[in-house]
This record gives structure tokens, C-alpha cells and sequence, in this order.
């Protein structure tokens, strides 16, 4: 459970789950104990975890999302998510959940396509504030211009929040 607890999110193959086990118990899988005892086998472990899937502790997936974990230069988001981030504030995420979005990351994941890096996506934030389609706050404060160092911790921050939320693909 504490590996799974770790890789929060992502797909473990019963196969990894059972490796990284064993290693924390300081076992291999060529051990006597390990072969001979069926409870210590991927069916075992399969079986063990059918309580955790059944009260909603895990999902099980024969073929699992792929999710973008760093943003990289060009962030990159489904087209659906694009589309569904231009009508509402609400999108889904690649494990098909439903996530809000704050108008800055709304703003972003419209522009996630792939074509913009970080400096396009920046002026777009830029653009955005001195135009007053977005507010933005500082010491309480509304902005109406942003600096360059200012526009880049936004996006940066905001791409990171973008991929906890399990919007980026790979």
C-alpha cells in the first residue's frame, strides 16, 4: 500500500507492486518462502487488493491512462480538454474525472495544445491581465500589468497545478 500511496495517480502493474513488496521485505523472487507460498504470488496480491477496488480505494484498468507528469516547453492537453475548458470551468481529467479549474489554469489549458511554449503562453497571461479579461491580485491589489518575472511564476505554477490534476498527456 505505501507504493501505491507514493506513485498517487498513477498505474502499477500487479507484476511492479509485488517487486516492490518483496524488496521491502528484503525478499526476491527466487526465495524458497516467496515460490511456495501462493499468497505471495500476483494472484495472491490480486486477491488482496479486490477489497481496496471494491470500496473505491483503487481503480483496476487493462489498459491505464497515460498522463503527462512534467509540463515540459510545450504543455500539452487532450483536444476534448481544450474544448471542455472554452465552455466551463469544469473539464476531465485523464482518468476521466471531473476537475475544476481556476481562471488561470482555465485560461492555460485552452492554449495547451501543443504549438505554444512557455514564453507564448506568458504573453497570452500578460495580454489577458492588461486587456481585463483576467484578474489577477497582489497584496489585494488587482494587477494591470505584469512583469515578466511575475507572468512566468504564474505559469509555472499554474502548468503545475495542470498536472496534478492529471490534465497533461505525455
Amino acid at each position: 500500500m505505501l507504493h501505491m500511496v507514493q506513485q498517487q495517480h498513477r498505474y502499477i502493474s500487479c507484476e511492479d507492486l509485488r517487486t516492490s513488496a518483496l524488496a521491502r521485505l528484503g525478499l526476491s523472487h527466487d526465495d524458497a518462502s516467496v515460490a511456495n507460498d501462493p499468497k505471495m504470488s500476483v494472484q495472491g496480491l490480486a486477491g488482496q487488493l479486490l477489497p481496496a477496488f471494491s470500496v473505491g480505494l483503487l481503480t483496476i484498468s487493462l489498459h491505464p491512462a497515460t498522463v503527462g507528469t512534467e509540463p515540459g516547453q510545450r504543455p500539452k492537453v487532450q483536444p476534448l480538454t481544450r474544448w471542455q475548458a472554452a465552455r466551463s470551468d469544469c473539464v476531465t481529467n485523464r482518468y476521466h474525472e471531473n476537475v475544476r479549474l481556476d481562471p488561470l489554469c482555465r485560461h492555460l489549458v485552452c492554449r495547451l495544445d501543443g504549438a505554444h511554449n512557455r514564453n507564448t503562453l506568458e504573453a497570452s497571461v500578460r495580454h489577458a491581465v492588461a486587456s481585463g479579461n483576467m484578474k489577477i491580485a497582489q497584496n489585494g491589489q488587482p494587477l494591470k500589468v505584469l512583469s515578466d518575472d511575475m507572468a512566468s511564476h504564474l505559469v509555472d505554477r499554474a502548468l503545475c497545478v495542470v498536472s496534478q490534476q492529471s490534465l497533461l498527456t505525455p
